[in-house]
């Protein structure tokens, strides 16, 4: 609670009432005090005092895939019922937030919940939030842009899939609806054509209650997304039970799945492979043909889905899929030379590096991901050592002992994490359990410092702990709170005592996760992952001068 006493310091500047023995002459000071609580608690926002916010936008490119990679932790064999079930709350609540309350995407056609979210919204509350009353958390909605693509649908039909076959509790009927009506949506022209190899357009847009292509290029990141998303909807259809609601013609909607999945994992092969290398380029313009460049953090997610492919299928499409991730990790393994960090990408067809300004996490990450997909799916040995090897060249520029965790580049004391960044090493430590590789990760750690106290979770609600009603907390322990500053014989003591009163108000379970009315602006914000926050990832200290050094 330390980090919110700096944020009450600043706010709780107003006269302590004068107390004394009689309740009957306490009245009038008791109820200047509530007045006065609630004025200063209307725009409480901890999360901009205390947290190193960057982006405060929602978008489901980032949070479904933070929120798919946290309902396939919560299922790791010998995990703590308590701590699943902490997990997947956090999804839960999430999922509720965004398709039944945000109202940015696309209605359904029975109002109420959306199908498809827009692909970047404000997720801040724009009236005053009334108990039990859903209508009133509806989001900003002049700070959204009325469009998505490929890599959010995908994402979100990943999570939502995944939620239902593992989680589902009474709010599974809206969320199943969503998901159909995000399929239906994705499985039909101007996306998925069932009579080619097609890809999806990178950006459509919602324009007078129809889909406007804004973009015909296809990058490869959004297509791996969508083939994900599609993977786990093709789980759920089949597995016998997950669905607490029966479906109208489900056959005819595993044909459908099954259609898309088959011409949209063509579609990448034909359109993104390139021809020399094997490996699959980062765009593809219907008019001018494949890029110059094949972009590493593109063929991690590329072979996350190739893997999914092989996994889910058995037949033609999943021997196609295990010959396809083997081309991308031969190709990563002899582009990257022992003891070098990945670049951004490579030429084609010189197969010279192409090197950002910074060497970023996220680009180590994806190389490790093809390596350790293609190892998991393939059994073979040698591409884990290959990234090992990588493995020990990410260890003295990137990583930061006193955070326990990497930095985000080369060179940063304040490390940006985003969704996807928080999803990928998630799944990398999942997948890398009991080979050594991260093992200097500890996952707990890195859950509670990026998504609790790092705040890339914005706020919480009931599902995790987090009472909606500071009124209702007020008004049941204000006369405590009398009795105890009755105790106390100076102001400042007594003003302290408010101050932890206030910090229990804001955040009622103690977790530095403040609840929905203090989670931003006037009116609070939603319990949902905003897309980027901060860390301090700073370099050793020099003990002699106590000063940070300024090179590794």
């Amino acid at each position: 609670m330390k980090a919110f006493n700096i944020f009450l310091s600043a706010v709780l500047m107003f006269a302590v009432p004068a107390l004394n023995s009689s309740a009957a002459e306490n009245k009038g000071a008791v109820d200047d005090l509530k007045r006065q609580l609630y004025s200063k608690l209307r725009g409480a926002d901890p999360n901009g005092t205390n947290k190193y916010h960057i982006d405060l936008y929602f978008s489901p490119i980032h949070a479904m895939r933070a929120y798919t990679e946290l309902l396939r932790w919560s299922e790791q064999p010998g995990m703590p019922i308590s701590q699943a079930e902490e997990l997947q709350a956090i999804v839960s609540m999430g999922l509720r937030a965004v398709y039944r309350d945000s109202g940015v995407g696309v209605p359904m056609e029975n109002g109420g919940a959306i199908s498809v979210v827009f692909d970047y919204s404000l997720p801040r509350y724009t009236r005053p939030l009334t108990d039990n009353h859903p209508e009133t958390k509806h989001w900003n909605q002049l700070n959204m842009k009325r469009q998505t693509g490929a890599a959010g649908i995908g994402q979100s039909l990943a999570a939502k899939a995944l939620w239902l076959r593992t989680v589902g509790d009474e709010g599974s009927d809206e969320i199943l609806h969503s998901l159909l009506g995000e399929l239906g949506i994705v499985t039909t022209p101007p996306f998925i054509s069932r009579t080619a190899h097609t890809l999806v357009p990178e950006e459509v847009a919602w324009e007078a209650g129809q889909w406007r292509v804004r973009k015909h290029v296809s990058r490869l990141r959004s297509q791996a997304s969508l083939l994900i998303g599609l993977l786990e909807t093709k789980k759920l259809l089949d597995a016998p039970g997950a669905l607490q609601t029966e479906i109208a013609d489900i056959g005819r909607l595993r044909t459908t799945v099954d259609n898309a999945v088959a011409t949209l994992f063509r579609g990448i092969v034909e359109k993104h492979r390139d021809p020399d290398t094997g490996a699959l380029v980062g765009v593809f313009d219907p008019e001018s043909g494949r890029g110059d460049r094949i972009l590493i953090e593109d063929l991690g997610l590329a072979a996350e889905a190739l893997g999914n492919l092989a996994s889910t299928d058995k037949g033609e499409l999943a021997a196609e899929a295990r010959r396809v991730l083997r081309q991308q990790a031969e190709f990563v393994r002899r582009s990257l030379p022992e003891g070098q960090l990945a670049p951004r990408g490579w030429f084609i067809p010189t197969g010279a590096p192409w090197r950002g300004s910074i060497t970023t996490l996220s680009e180590q990450m994806a190389a490790m991901m093809v390596l350790v997909e293609a190892a998991g799916v393939l059994g073979e040995e040698g591409y884990l050592e290959s990234a090992r090897h990588l493995h020990a060249a990410m260890e003295e520029p990137l990583w930061v002992e006193s955070a326990g965790l990497y930095r985000s580049a080369v060179g940063f004391k304040m490390s940006s994490y985003d969704g996807y960044l928080f999803g990928t090493i998630l799944g990398l430590l999942r997948r890398t359990e009991g080979t050594g590789l991260l093992a200097n990760i500890d996952a707990a750690h890195y859950l509670e410092t990026v998504l609790i106290t790092a705040g890339l979770l914005q706020a919480e609600g009931p599902e995790s702990g987090e009472p909606e009603s500071p009124e209702s907390l007020i008004d049941r322990e204000i006369n405590g709170l009398v009795a105890e500053l009755l105790k106390l014989e100076n102001e400042k003591d007594r003003r302290d005592r408010i101050q932890t009163f206030i910090s229990h108000v804001i955040d009622q379970d103690g977790d530095t996760v403040p609840g929905i009315r203090f989670g931003g602006d006037v009116y609070g914000g939603a319990p949902v992952l905003v897309n980027q926050t901060g860390i301090k990832t700073p370099y050793q200290t020099n003990k002699t001068t106590n000063e940070e050094g300024d090179t590794p």
